[in-house]
């Protein structure tokens, strides 16, 4: 694989292969990343950048590791935030526009990392889609307590399976490269759209 000049490269296979790594590597090296789990994003981008500092390490497509590491953050708000106000109060209004506009982000944001034909695009969209049509019941009205209450539970779920998926970072493809390394200051979308299709 071509890059970083004359550096070495190394292919990181999660967080705790870039833990090993940086305990047994000396020197500047090129991390390439193979696969990160999205919840370990955050911890491999951190545990990576000390390294740079460190003994001058980069990595390779360093913008799709730090878009993932949002990614999980993002999920995690909706999961240690919004959920939890929704499921003790289904009708918070303010919590249910956030889950709105989390359920455009999580979406777009999926988008710029590679694309939207890879798979991390297509495990994120219906999660996304799923979390907008809560929002919109909540919103009209059209379900009851009962039924927000049970319901959010499925988002929990839905949004933790998402955390703990493993994505696989493909070879570089120059175009998509350029894509995703572009402006990611993406419209919210609509609020409470109508045409969002039913899960």
């Amino acid at each position: 694989m071509a890059g970083g000049g004359e550096l070495q490269w190394i292919v990181i296979h999660g967080v705790r292969d870039a833990v090993l790594s940086a305990a047994a590597i000396v020197g500047p090296r090129l991390a390439v990343i193979g696969n990160v789990r999205v919840s370990d994003a955050p911890a491999v981008l951190a545990l990576l950048d000390k390294e740079g500092v460190r003994q001058g390490w980069e990595i390779e497509r360093r913008h799709r590791l730090a878009r993932l590491a949002r990614l999980d953050h993002e999920l995690a708000i909706v999961l240690e935030v919004i959920v939890p106000m929704l499921m003790h109060t289904p009708f918070h209004i303010v919590a249910g526009q956030e889950l709105q506009r989390y359920g455009w982000s999580i979406q777009h944001l999926a988008a710029s990392i590679f694309g939207p034909v890879h798979a991390l695009h297509a495990a994120v969209r219906p999660v996304g889609r799923f979390l907008r049509r809560h929002a919109r019941h909540q919103h009209h009205g059209t379900r009851d307590a009962a039924w927000l209450a049970g319901n959010i539970l499925e988002v929990r779920d839905r949004v933790s399976a998402l955390r703990s998926l493993v994505v696989m970072f493909p070879e570089e493809d120059p175009a998509a490269a350029a894509a995703a390394a572009g402006d990611d200051d993406h419209d919210d979308g609509p609020e409470f759209a109508e045409d969002d299709e039913e899960e």
